[in-house]
């Protein structure tokens, strides 16, 4: 059974193997403004989503808010002509448009207890 979330660490290896999608279209109105790494539930994904247009953009410490561990990667797009935000799960994306994603890729890095120092080597 797979999981329905990723840990913090599958998270940022997700978020970092599909950044060339900034810049795609999301649909015919929006365009991806950003690949990020999410809280899982969708009312803390909101929430998300609006610290970042407070915070200009940036993502310090951002997954410190989120003491459940699970995490999802969103697709963050703005409509060039409507305010506001859409924020949509990557793997629904990739889904709909046929786009290869093997989650056992990231299997290895499940485990909740990777330290931050280990993420960073890993990822870079």
């Amino acid at each position: 059974m797979k999981a329905k979330y990723f840990s913090y660490a599958q998270a940022c290896a997700v978020c970092k193997d599909y950044l060339h999608l900034q810049g795609e279209p999301l649909d015919d109105h929006h365009q991806i403004l950003m690949v990020a790494v999410a809280p899982y539930s969708r009312i803390l994904q909101w929430q998300f989503v609006q610290e970042l247009i407070r915070n200009d953009w940036t993502r310090k410490n951002m997954h410190q808010n989120n003491p459940s561990g699970q995490y999802d990667v969103l697709l963050i797009a703005k409509s060039g002509n409507e305010q506001g935000f859409l924020a949509h799960p990557l793997r629904n994306y990739v889904a709909a448009k046929n786009i290869s994603f093997d989650e056992s890729r990231y299997h290895c890095l499940r485990s909740h207890d990777i330290p931050m120092h280990i993420l960073k080597q890993i990822l870079n």
